[in-house]
């Protein structure tokens, strides 16, 4: 695809949103493990979780049977859990801590802090590419990129060729030149 200076824009910002895409999963990881770690200094094994678990499970099963009784009658059980399937303790863990009020858990914000000045310092610096961008030609703009490491290839122009369908001529009905004899 040609370069313009808009398709250059949309590839910085297309890499931004890769990399703070990368730097959330990475942050939401450690603050996880972080959410993790606090709880197993108050239930090391996990054990009132497995109970709370186990119980939703029950819970769930138990519904599910009444669901599919009430179905068999021919007739519907309005709220019925066949959404909400059963998760092994694991899936189920994560759930509940990435729904647990974070803001009270002990250290939680210091965990979050290095990689909110991280996102700042990736906005500021893709914004001053922008900024470059901006006074630069298209063609400038490729090699700038290319320069600061970006996958150019995206704009290296290739020769297009047009998609061609078969036409019969003699079907077209036009009038048929003749060669004049000179």
């Amino acid at each position: 695809m040609k370069p313009t200076k808009k398709r250059l824009e949309k590839q910085v910002q297309i890499t931004r949103s890769k990399v703070l895409n990368n730097l959330r999963e990475d942050r939401n990881s450690v603050l996880l493990d972080h959410v993790s770690s606090w709880w197993e200094q108050n239930d090391s094994d996990f054990e009132i979780l497995k109970s709370h678990f186990q119980k939703v499970q029950d819970f769930l099963i138990s519904n599910n049977v009444l669901v599919e009784f009430t179905n068999s009658l021919g007739t519907y059980f309005y709220g019925s859990s066949s959404r909400h399937q059963v998760k092994d303790f694991k899936e189920y863990k994560q759930h509940f801590f990435e729904n647990l009020k974070t803001d009270s858990i002990p250290g939680y914000g210091k965990v979050q802090v290095p990689f909110d000045k991280k996102r700042e310092v990736i906005n500021e610096q893709y914004d001053a590419i922008l900024a470059n961008l901006d006074k630069l030609t298209a063609k400038k703009g490729v090699e700038y990129l290319a320069e600061l490491g970006f996958d150019i290839d995206v704009f290296k122009e290739e020769e297009v060729q047009l998609p061609m369908v078969l036409v019969d001529k003699s079907k077209l009905g036009l009038p048929i030149k003749k060669a004049e004899n000179v």
